[in-house]
């Protein structure tokens, strides 16, 4: 049965050091079955992830604000955006201790929010640059790759910008999404290529240890055709086509799931302030719009 009117919880969340290194393993994880699975064997066929490069004018907002506190946003690269969001965060430090330095030299009390007020600010400069990028989103990786492989120019479009990898995927959680099962399927079927081409190779050595040079190279014609057989087989199992639809779904459904837990929110938000009243919360205004303003809240 559900409770129309909401209970308080009060939950405490600790942010562990080790969070953080198992959040970089699952990542570095992720990764290399990517690389795995595309250069390996599937090449075209293989499910990966990418985030698209955000046009510049999405970052409006950000920019024009940091400038308004004269701080510049670089937004050329993604290694360029994290510079500027770091050296944000300490030229916002310095202007807090400044104006502190300040106010204790004239023997004036404040009430400017201390150092949260800079802890904010870094909090709404990161928001609006996520705001800013684009979805990530499951691919066929054949639809994104050029002829032009030079120096990774071939792949650029499998880029995930916002982990800066050229190859990345959903490997590490396949109790909750159904990509990481078909990831999961093709580096299985890579390991299994690979663990029969070395039996392959092994026996193929100990049956013409005594055969001449030429006859060697005639084996290795014999190996390459055998080993492009079995590429061409895995390949049958994964075409492109089917991937590409699996990719499809596994983004609308993504889509659906994020639309579903905002309205969940949205609505629990309405009962909570339905039952509870109206809850007063300090904001920052960061742009005024002609029908309104728009208010970072950090809580």
């Amino acid at each position: 049965k559900i409770k129309k009117n909401p209970e308080k919880v009060v939950v405490d969340m600790h942010d562990l050091e080790m969070h953080h290194t198992i959040e970089e393993m699952m990542i570095k994880a992720n990764q290399e079955v990517g690389e795995k699975i595309f250069l390996s064997t599937f090449g075209s066929s293989a499910l990966l992830r990418r985030h698209p490069f955000p046009s510049k004018d999405r970052f409006s907002d950000l920019v024009s604000l940091a400038s308004s506190k004269g701080i510049d946003i670089n937004t050329d690269s993604n290694k360029t955006l994290q510079q500027s969001l770091d050296a944000a965060l300490k030229k916002l430090h310095h202007h807090h201790n400044n104006n502190n330095n300040n106010k204790n030299k004239n023997k004036r009390k404040t009430n400017d929010g201390g150092s949260g007020m800079v802890t904010w600010g870094h909090k709404m400069f990161k928001s609006l640059a996520t705001k800013a990028m684009s979805e990530a989103e499951y691919v066929c990786a054949g639809d994104y790759v050029t002829s032009n492989t030079k120096e990774g120019g071939g792949y650029s479009g499998l880029y995930h910008y916002g982990l800066a990898l050229m190859f990345y995927t959903h490997f590490t959680s396949p109790i909750r999404r159904y990509a990481d099962i078909i990831v999961h399927r093709q580096l299985m079927d890579c390991v299994h290529a690979d663990n029969k081409a070395k039996t392959t190779n092994n026996n193929n050595k100990k049956k013409n240890k005594e055969k001449d040079e030429n006859e060697n190279e005639d084996e290795d014609e014999v190996e390459d055709d055998a080993d492009k057989a079995k590429k061409d087989d895995l390949l049958a199992k994964h075409r492109m086509g089917s991937v590409r639809s699996i990719c499809a779904m596994c983004n609308l459904r993504t889509r659906y799931a994020k639309n579903a837990s905002k309205d969940s929110q949205d609505l629990f938000l309405f009962l909570y302030l339905k039952h509870y009243g109206p809850k007063i919360e300090t904001a920052m205004v960061y742009s005024l719009k002609a029908n309104g303003i728009l208010v970072f809240i950090p809580s």
